[in-house]
C-alpha cells in the first residue's frame, strides 16, 4: 500500500502538470483555428458535475483496460482542467519580450519553452505538485474506483475503519492514520514558502 501510495501520489499530479503546462503555453502563445474552442470547452466540463459522468467514465475506463493498471495515471494527461486555467493566465500575464530576444539569439521554440518559460513557472507548478500529491495520497475514493487491486494507504485506511469498530485493532487503525499523515506533514513544513508565495511569482523573479 505504501509504494502503491508512493507511484500513484507522485506521478498522478507530475503527468497532469506537465501536460497542463504543455497545452496552456500552445493555447496561450500560439493562434490557430479552433484555440478559443479548446479554452471554452475547458470551461463548460468544468460546470459538469463529476457524480454525473462517473458511470460513463468508469465504462470507458474498463474498454480501455485502464482499472487496475498502471496506466490510470494516462487519465490525467489530458491538459485542461483547473491547471491548465492558471497556467494560460499565468503565460498570459508575461510579456512576449522575453521570447523574442531568445527568437533573436537563434533559440527555437522547444528550447524558449524549456529554458525561458517553464524556469519562470515552476514556483508555482512546485505548489500545485505539493497540494496535488497531498490530494491523491489521502484520497481513497479514486483507488476504490479504478486500483480496488492496487489498494493505496488511504484506502487500505478506508476499509479497515469497518474492522476496528467491531474488534480490539483500533490501536492498528490509528497507527495507520499516523503513518499517513506523516508524509503530508513533512511536505507542507518543506514547501510551506513555495505555496504561500506561488501567487507573488514574476518575470523577474528568478
Amino acid at each position: 500500500m505504501l509504494f502503491n501510495s508512493l507511484w500513484y501520489s507522485t506521478l498522478t499530479p507530475l503527468v497532469g502538470l506537465i501536460a497542463s503546462t504543455c497545452t496552456g503555453y500552445v493555447v496561450c502563445r500560439y493562434d490557430f483555428r479552433g484555440k478559443k474552442f479548446l479554452y471554452n470547452m475547458v470551461l463548460v466540463t468544468m460546470m459538469i458535475p463529476i457524480m454525473g459522468t462517473l458511470t460513463a467514465q468508469y465504462r470507458l475506463y474498463y474498454k480501455l483496460h485502464l482499472v487496475n493498471s498502471p496506466l490510470i495515471l494516462l487519465t490525467s494527461a489530458s491538459g485542461f482542467g483547473s491547471t491548465f486555467l492558471y497556467v494560460y493566465s499565468f503565460f498570459k500575464s508575461v510579456p512576449r519580450d522575453y521570447a523574442e530576444a531568445a527568437f533573436i539569439d537563434g533559440a527555437g521554440h522547444f528550447e524558449v519553452f524549456i529554458k525561458i518559460m517553464v524556469p519562470m513557472i515552476m514556483p508555482m507548478q512546485l505548489a500545485f505538485f505539493v497540494m496535488g500529491f497531498v490530494g491523491c495520497w489521502n484520497d481513497y475514493q479514486a483507488p476504490l474506483l479504478w486500483l480496488s487491486e492496487l489498494p493505496t494507504i488511504s484506502y487500505g485506511i478506508y476499509e479497515y475503519e469497518g474492522i476496528a469498530e467491531y474488534s480490539a485493532n483500533q490501536p492498528v487503525y490509528f497507527a495507520g492514520i499516523v503513518i499517513s499523515m506523516l508524509p503530508v506533514l513533512i511536505l507542507f513544513a518543506v514547501f510551506q514558502n513555495a505555496i504561500m508565495n506561488n501567487v507573488s511569482i514574476g518575470g523577474l523573479k528568478g
